[in-house]
């Protein structure tokens, strides 16, 4: 009985099938790296808006005091979670997936427009 698996037809076919396999890896693959190019050109145009909305040596992002006022403000942990609830000010929860704890970070340039906004209508 001849052997089938390795007559001319089936080997031929196993080439269109390794060739065919390999396309499809080699496109998988380019895919791979655009979305990639794409993910790491979209993370550094963030990082740079984050750094542009920097004001000299202020950072972007403070967290609150644990006892006090914040050292760029002088408002008091809990005011700025009050602020953060209302919807006053723009804040951001940094935790590993499945975790219960992280850590909250709140944006110095909206709590700055807030007291600004404040001093606004006490002088108008």
């Amino acid at each position: 009985m001849p052997d089938v698996h390795n007559s001319p037809e089936a080997l031929q076919g196993t080439t269109q099938h390794n060739t065919a396999t390999a396309r499809a890896e080699a496109l998988l693959n380019d895919r791979i790296e655009q979305l990639v190019a794409r993910f790491m050109d979209d993370r550094h145009r963030r990082a740079e808006a984050l750094l542009n909305d920097r004001i000299g040596p202020i950072p972007v992002w403070i967290r609150a005091p644990k006892t006090g006022a914040e050292t760029y403000t002088g408002l008091t942990r809990s005011f700025l979670y009050q602020l953060a609830a209302q919807g006053l000010i723009r804040t951001v929860s940094i935790r590993e997936p499945g975790k219960e704890r992280g850590c909250r970070l709140f944006h110095l340039q909206s709590i700055l427009g807030f007291i600004e906004r404040h001093e606004r209508k006490e002088v108008a």
